[in-house]
């Protein structure tokens, strides 16, 4: 087994937020959503989706376009093979929140690569506000709803993740 170490980025977004985590390459490309939303500090309410060039992964269901491949049957090992491999993620159709996502290393499962711990410890991510407006549109502020002031801790395998202002 090996380990993946990603970097996730907020497209559009001043300044800068992103993420850096490590995950098995054994994962699902469903459970690399999990991660996702958890460190990026999203609730997983809204529909995502991966893009791999042309290849689109994702939630899969009767109403799922033909092809949208289901996240649950495809292993990262299955796809990403290389570092600095280049990848989209898009959360929530209605505001697309768009992510750039980096391969950054690939790492042997032994004493030399990073700590992995089975839950994510309490991180204090902050957050940031949505826009006042969007195209001139008023639209009231919301802070992301998960956040280690609330307490929440959760399992998701073996990740590492690094917060960065």
């Amino acid at each position: 087994m090996q380990i993946f170490q990603f970097k996730v980025s907020l497209d559009h977004i001043e300044p800068p937020v992103w993420r850096r985590f490590v995950i098995s390459s054994d994962a699902t490309f469903g459970k690399l959503s999990d991660v996702i939303q958890i460190v990026m500090g999203w609730n997983n309410s809204h529909l995502h989706e991966f893009f791999l060039g042309a290849e689109q992964i994702g939630m899969k269901d009767e109403d799922s376009p033909a092809e949208v491949k289901n996240e649950n049957r495809i292993r990262l090992s299955s796809k990403l093979k290389t570092e600095e491999f280049h990848f989209r993620y898009l959360y929530d159709f209605g505001d697309d929140w768009e992510h750039s996502i980096v391969l950054e290393r690939i790492l042997a499962s032994n004493d030399e690569s990073p700590p992995l711990s089975r839950r994510q410890e309490k991180l204090s991510t902050g957050g940031f506000w949505r826009p006042a407006s969007i195209h001139g549109v008023p639209r009231r502020s919301q802070k992301p709803q998960t956040s280690a002031s609330e307490g929440n801790v959760r399992t998701f395998g073996l990740v590492r993740s690094t917060i960065r202002p």
